[in-house]
C-alpha cells in the first residue's frame, strides 16, 4: 500500500505544517479589483464574454481559427458560479487557438445558478430565473466544445490514468482537471 502523502497547501511547508510566510508586522492593502484606490470589476468583467458563438462565426469567416491540432480535454468538476466563470474565461481566451474541449460535471440537477439570489427563488419558485447563462448557451458553443452532465457526482479521481469516475460508473478522461466544487460550512 502506498504511503499517504500530506495534503499540499499553498504557503504551508508539507512536513512540519509551518507557514512559508508567517504574518508580518506591515499590513498591505489588497489591490485585487481596484484601480486608483477605487474598487471596480470593469477592468476584468467583459460583457462580451457570453457572445462567444458569434465571435467564433466572425473568426471563421475571416479564416482566423486554428483547427490544425487535436484539442485537449478539460474536465471541470463543479457547475457553480466559479466553475462557470472559469469556463467563460477559458472559452474567451481560447477562441482563436481552439486548444480545449470542456466537459463540466455538476452534482445538482440544475444548470449553474446564482446562489446569492436564492432568497428571491422563494418568490417565483423557478430556478431557471436564477440561471447564470440560459440553457441555450451551453449547447451553442462552437464545434461541440462544451458538454455538461447534471445530477452527476464525481466519486473518484484517478490522477495516474487521468480519469474521473462518477456515481453512475462512467469514467471521463481528461488532460486537465479543474476542481470547482465550492465550499461548505
Amino acid at each position: 500500500m502506498a504511503a499517504t502523502l500530506p495534503l499540499l497547501t499553498q504557503g504551508i511547508e508539507p512536513v512540519s505544517g509551518e507557514s512559508y510566510s508567517p504574518p508580518g508586522e506591515r499590513h498591505v492593502q489588497a489591490t485585487w479589483g481596484s484601480k486608483d484606490g477605487n474598487i471596480s470589476n470593469t477592468e476584468w468583467n467583459d460583457p462580451e464574454a457570453n457572445r462567444l458563438p458569434e465571435k467564433v462565426a466572425e473568426l471563421e469567416k475571416k479564416g482566423e481559427l486554428n483547427n490544425s491540432h487535436p484539442r485537449r480535454r478539460v474536465v471541470v468538476v463543479g457547475l457553480g458560479m466559479v466553475g462557470v466563470a472559469f469556463i467563460e474565461k477559458l472559452m474567451k481566451y481560447d477562441i482563436k487557438r481552439r486548444e480545449y474541449d470542456i466537459i463540466v460535471i455538476g452534482e445538482e440537477p440544475h444548470l449553474a445558478y446564482n446562489r446569492v439570489g436564492l432568497t428571491s427563488f422563494f418568490q417565483h419558485r423557478q430556478v431557471e430565473n436564477l440561471y447564470l447563462n440560459p440553457q441555450e448557451w451551453y449547447s451553442s458553443m462552437p464545434e461541440d466544445s462544451l458538454h455538461y452532465h447534471l445530477n452527476t457526482l464525481v466519486t473518484e479521481i484517478d490522477s495516474e490514468n487521468k480519469t474521473v469516475k462518477t456515481s453512475s460508473g462512467q469514467a471521463v478522461s481528461y488532460d486537465i482537471l479543474v476542481l470547482a466544487t465550492g465550499s461548505s460550512s
